[in-house]
């Protein structure tokens, strides 16, 4: 519960990293309850006027895995300016668990990386960090799409929620009263509708002569590469030395080695240039160029099919289509070094007309 006189240590902390003299959006992943969160915007609503919690309120940015309490409706139905995107149950596509496992839909295809046997051997036995890291007994991570999806790795800006990346992709529309991933919370909301929050967004994805079609496929589609960049994290906690292990390769466009997306406008029929010129791996590994439209990402994608020539080079290109109004196509350039663990780097392209 919120109120007076219930202030806390987390909601006083969370006041002052909003108010500091910052232009960046503060971020916060909820991974449990965000009760100290709805303290904190009581403490400034009774305290400030309505345009100092205006502002207060959009310098900040919620990620809430699952709705693990009635708090998220209560916040969103009474500050209901607030950015909030809620993993109803999507997040469930990295909690892949061993007791009473998910249903396939749900679990997916692809499971190398969450074997308990490739945790132990890139994990658990990876050093006193490793050993810190909790022996399976119900399910791994489950939390960390929240953390994934601030990662600049040159795929998403968290901004663009629309777009899609290693925390998942999530609808430009609001939905309305969303689920939490417990009934008996889910109930507990109900005393707040109508409340709206952005939801997991369905993206179709192709594995191994399979098509998946479902908000779980926005994060199955990047399982192998964060698996690896956690893999290879704790290889570095244990190498006493640069070389002595993998690090990601930086994926560039067209000689641009930054990690921002990149704008480019076609006119229906150019044929539109893609080059990887200037990707480099700082290990010195080969590199795999892979390009791919990105259907589904954009707040209003292009939903016809785009052929990609020479799409596993260097240098590739398309003919640009006709758009509609305020269509986006979205290319991704993902980059695969040949070092162990494999690992990846990305640039996001992003053609207008």
């Amino acid at each position: 519960s919120v109120g007076p006189g219930k202030s806390t240590e987390g909601s006083r902390h969370i006041i002052s990293v909003v108010d500091r003299d910052d232009d960046r959006p503060v971020w916060i992943t909820v991974w449990g309850a965000p009760t100290d969160l709805a303290q904190a915007l009581w403490d400034v609503s009774h305290n400030r006027n309505k345009a100092e919690l205006a502002a207060f309120i959009s310098r900040m940015r919620v990620y809430d895995i699952a709705g693990q309490d009635d708090c998220g409706g209560w916040i969103c139905h009474n500050f209901p300016s607030i950015f909030w995107l809620r993993s109803v149950d999507m997040f469930q596509a990295i909690s892949v668990r061993i007791a009473r496992p998910f249903p396939p839909y749900v679990t997916g295809p692809n499971l190398e990386t969450f074997t308990t046997d490739w945790v132990a051997e890139n994990v658990r036995n990876h050093g006193p960090l490793g050993a810190l890291y909790p022996e399976r007994k119900w399910k791994y991570e489950g939390d960390t799409p929240a953390y994934l999806h601030l990662l600049p790795i040159g795929l998403n800006d968290p901004e663009k929620f629309t777009h899609g990346g290693w925390g998942g992709r999530f609808n430009l529309a609001r939905t309305t009263n969303p689920p939490t991933f417990n009934k008996r919370y889910t109930e507990g909301e109900k005393e707040f509708h109508n409340f709206e929050m952005h939801t997991g967004a369905k993206d179709t994805w192709h594995y191994k002569g399979k098509t998946y079609s479902s908000h779980y496929a926005g994060l199955f589609r990047w399982r192998e590469p964060f698996q690896n960049d956690f893999a290879a994290r704790m290889d570095w906690s244990l190498a006493d030395s640069y070389e002595k292990a993998n690090h990601n390769p930086v994926a560039a466009f067209d000689n641009d080695t930054s990690r921002k997306y990149v704008i480019l406008k076609a006119q229906p029929g150019d044929r539109v240039k893609l080059s990887a010129a200037g990707t480099s791996d700082p290990d010195g590994d080969e590199v795999a160029y892979r390009w791919f439209h990105y259907a589904e990402a954009s707040d209003k994608p292009y939903q016809g099919k785009i052929a990609i020539e020479n799409a596993n080079r260097e240098n590739a290109g398309f003919v640009m289509p006709g758009l509609g109004r305020n269509e986006e196509v979205h290319i991704i350039l993902e980059v695969r070094d040949s070092g162990s663990p494999p690992l990846f780097g990305y640039r996001r392209i992003i053609v207008r007309q």
